[in-house]
């Protein structure tokens, strides 16, 4: 079964489908190719980094600078769903030194 609407928890429109596994109703939530909830890897290029704050200061959930080095440093490089400062953190940075790769499973 094919479900097509708004996600509840965002402005997103999606599409969802229903598998039944053993007489279990399971949804997956799809938003153009990629799945809503994907585990994503945040790497950090330190060598091109210009070392500004701009990740730390956005995103303080995912980014803490080193007070010895004065380097950015990922607090936990592994996430799940969607993060809007993690998003801008990476848009805001001037070295591009923000990555975020779809981890395969």
């Amino acid at each position: 079964m094919i479900f097509s609407g708004l996600h509840k928890n965002c402005d997103a429109w999606g599409i969802a489908f229903s598998n039944t596994y053993d007489n279990k109703n399971i949804y997956q939530l799809r938003f153009g190719q990629e799945f809503f909830m994907q585990k994503k890897e945040i790497e950090l290029d330190t060598f091109s980094c210009k070392k500004c704050g701009a990740c730390a200061e956005v995103a303080p959930e995912h980014f803490e600078m080193d007070e010895v080095t004065e380097t950015p440093r990922v607090l936990d490089p592994i996430i799940e769903g969607e993060h809007q400062d993690l998003e801008q953190a990476k848009a805001f940075c001037p070295s591009e030194s923000i990555e975020i790769k779809v981890i395969e499973e």
